[in-house]
């Protein structure tokens, strides 16, 4: 009798239904908390890596890392970026030095930037990439494109009529920069002065 229920026991664990029973109910060879896989679970696994692309994700996932890693300048946006800061610093330093320190004067935080005010008006700013902008009044904004390295300012996609950039190369000198400057600090002492 014992005989004939040790082969019931072993035809039942030839059978699939029968493997994932005894699969979950067995206890040998596992750790505590630790579950066994059952034929259904391998069979759900291959059944998953036979799809076409699968398993192939990880792998060209790592492989454009490697890439990327490997490219000539990867990892250079954070170095670019802090010369741009250093670029803009030294702008707005060099524009302090040239407008010195007076009452209608101000300075502002403002477009990722510093911008210099005079009575509350913006007149001219240094943007965070280093960039020159200038508040020049939509009446001169055509005379002032056509100076050199005179762009329109078009941060938000659309440019804005009145305001300008100047690149880096058309303030190189004091003298540039200063005509400039005086350009803006101009237009923005034209308007009725902010109260505070």
């Amino acid at each position: 009798m014992a005989k004939a229920k040790q082969v019931t026991k072993a035809r039942k664990r030839a059978t699939p239904a029968g493997a994932a029973s005894a699969a979950k109910h067995s206890t040998r060879g596992t750790k505590p908390g630790e579950r066994t896989r059952s034929k259904s679970d391998a069979a759900s696994e291959k059944k998953a890596a036979s799809k076409p692309g699968a398993g192939t994700r990880s792998k060209s996932d790592a492989a454009s890392g490697k890439k990327a890693a490997s490219k000539p300048g990867a990892g250079t946006r954070s170095k670019s970026d802090a010369a741009a800061r250093e670029r803009g610093e030294l702008l707005a330093a060099r524009i302090d030095t040239l407008i010195g320190r007076r009452k209608d004067l101000g300075r502002i935080r403002m477009f990722g930037g510093l911008c210099f005010t005079a009575g509350g008006h913006m007149a001219c700013g240094v943007m965070g990439d280093g960039t020159l902008c200038v508040r020049v009044g939509p009446e001169a904004h055509d005379e002032a494109m056509r100076q050199p390295h005179a762009r329109p300012m078009d941060f938000t996609g659309k440019p804005m009529r009145g305001f300008i950039y100047v690149e880096p190369r058309g303030v190189a000198t004091d003298d540039q920069l200063g005509a400039w400057v005086e350009r803006g600090m101009r237009f923005a002492r034209s308007l009725p002065p902010k109260r505070k």
